[in-house]
């Protein structure tokens, strides 16, 4: 699975919760900051993802690949393509 693939299957993963949880249908780009660019979305949001995610590529994720945990490695508030590069790391 290659990075933009993996943008891909956030992108759409995320756009889905947020239409299921009667949200707008805001674009989603590959710059857009999750947790600070779309309404409502929330950590509890991210972890959703991050489960749908891990289910995807059968490998388990930590939440933290969102920023939500604070550390050298990952900032808060990152963008999907910066999302995708974390998850693509752990998956080589």
């Amino acid at each position: 699975m290659n990075r933009d693939e993996i943008v891909t299957i956030l992108i759409e993963t995320i756009s889905g919760i947020q239409k299921l949880t009667g949200r707008p249908d805001e674009p989603i780009l590959p710059t857009t900051k999750p947790l600070e660019d779309l309404e409502d979305f929330d950590s509890l949001n991210a972890f959703e993802v991050t489960v749908e995610i891990s289910e995807i590529i059968g490998r388990d994720i930590d939440v933290g690949i969102f920023g939500i945990f604070p550390n050298k490695k990952v900032p808060k508030k990152i963008t999907i393509e910066d999302i995708a590069e974390n998850i693509f790391q752990k998956l080589n």
